[in-house]
């Protein structure tokens, strides 16, 4: 600190404030988990430099919010709205996207689906399991308090402590013991004398982890499957390609189905979180080689979820580019999507009064629907032991939400001028933090980017 109040030019005596907010940056950035709004300089100075043993005793993380999971888990089984506006539409942009891949041309068979948090990105495709068979799987981080949970598969897409692994075959024997799962259970007779939708609902409850719950016989049959492949010892592109043929005629829907298999990874920021020894890439560039190999005309297709673009991977000029393998391959990626017209969906339409226009209930159904689903499943009585208000637990959600933190916000926090207590009901309201402009705006530079790159490259 005394070397950058030097650099800056700054005094204690003459800058004291400016000093101040220098410290309480430097805090948050390195513990951002943490409350330090009753902590001193010397304090903050001590955790930063980490010199004293009391430091870390006196920097206690907040309270946890007292979250009731039983609560989110309802809302995952709510009755869904605007399927013609969200569900319809998404469903269709997959089919053909699934239709358009050929290897020559795309980097591999997946796109994005991004949306802030509390979106209803998972949401979406529990809906889509409805109308074609989806393979999901979530990998949130180990110990995540998030809805739903991490699922037990995760645990092979983060092969930690495995000396010199092919990653590459590793996802390619995974991602074919998933396909090989699939055409054994739509290969059943009793599957098979099934209607569509009974046939994608039994697939659902036999695979779509949603609580704590893991899918013992799902889970165990898939790892089966890795260690029968992985004892033939065929290239990737011969068994992925002939699990996907089976995958492909076991799924016998009526008419042209373009896409009969969507592979759906949720929370997929994580897999670029980590960095493969071997070839120096994170574990999503990888995964998407991993893919690539899956045959076109077959009805495959993926959806990778996050709340940002950084899976999206735009490609860099390909002299820069350490994962490039070949000049052949397609270069190309399917365009991520972002539309999903969640906002407002629980709003009441109807109204007999003017406080039922300002009730806490209609106010908390605007915006994202998390919040109005949350408010009245406290109003049933759901968190019954939990102290405070609907309006008080939500509103606290609301607020961590904001701050990017799963703590109780401080009492200091709580003495907000008008304009910031606005900015907390944006979260409740949904002015959203991740607008669509911003998104376009993003996908328009980086093309033009990589164009220009190409174009320099020549």
């Amino acid at each position: 600190m005394d070397v950058l109040k030097e650099e800056l030019e700054l005094t204690d005596e003459a800058d004291g404030d400016q000093v101040n907010t220098l410290i309480r940056r430097a805090h948050f950035v390195r513990f951002p988990e943490r409350d330090a709004s009753t902590l001193t300089e010397d304090q903050m100075l001590a955790a930063l430099d980490g010199s004293t043993a009391s430091a870390g005793e006196k920097l206690k993380p907040a309270d946890q919010i007292q979250w009731a999971t039983d609560i989110v888990r309802q809302g995952f089984d709510a009755e869904y709205q605007r399927h013609d506006l969200i569900v319809a539409p998404t469903l269709e942009k997959l089919q053909r996207f699934a239709g358009q891949w050929k290897r020559d041309k795309y980097e591999a068979p997946y796109t994005l689906l991004i949306g802030p948090t509390m979106s209803g990105k998972t949401r979406l495709l529990k809906e889509l399991a409805k109308h074609v068979c989806v393979a999901y799987i979530c990998l949130r981080p180990l110990g995540s308090t998030g809805q739903p949970p991490r699922s037990e598969l995760a645990t092979h897409f983060f092969p930690n402590g495995k000396a010199r692994l092919d990653l590459e075959k590793h996802y390619s024997y995974l991602l074919a013991a998933i396909l090989n799962t699939i055409s054994e259970f739509f290969s059943r007779p009793d599957i098979r004398a099934r209607s569509l939708e009974d046939r994608l609902a039994a697939w659902f409850d036999y695979s779509f982890q949603m609580d704590k719950t893991p899918k013992a016989e799902y889970n165990a049959n898939v790892e089966k499957e890795m260690k029968s492949i992985q004892a033939e010892g065929l290239a990737p592109m011969q068994f992925l390609g002939a699990a996907a043929t089976r995958m492909s005629q076991s799924i016998a829907f009526e008419g042209d189905r373009r896409l009969k298999m969507l592979l759906a990874i949720d929370e997929a920021g994580n897999l670029d979180n980590q960095i493969d020894k071997e070839l120096q890439i994170p574990y999503f560039c990888v995964f998407r080689r991993a893919l690539s190999h899956i045959p076109a005309k077959l009805g495959f297709f993926g959806v990778v979820t996050d709340t940002t673009l950084r899976v999206a991977n735009f490609n860099p000029v390909l002299t820069q580019d350490s994962s490039s393998r070949c000049l052949a391959l397609g270069v190309d990626l399917f365009p991520p999507i972002y539309q999903i017209s969640s906002p407002d969906v629980f709003v009441p339409k109807a109204l007999s009064s003017w406080d039922e226009l300002l009730s806490a209930e209609r106010l908390f159904s605007y915006g994202s629907p998390f919040y109005g689903l949350y408010f009245k499943g406290v109003m049933r009585g759901v968190m019954k032991g939990v102290p405070g208000t609907a309006v008080e637990s939500t509103s606290k959600i609301a607020e961590a939400k904001l701050v990017c933190s799963s703590q109780l916000v401080s009492t200091e926090a709580m003495e907000l001028s008008s304009p910031q207590c606005f900015a907390i009901l944006g979260s409740v309201i949904q002015t959203r933090v991740c607008l669509y402009s911003p998104i376009n705006s993003e996908l328009v530079a980086n093309h033009t980017r990589y164009a220009e790159n190409q174009g320099n490259s020549l």
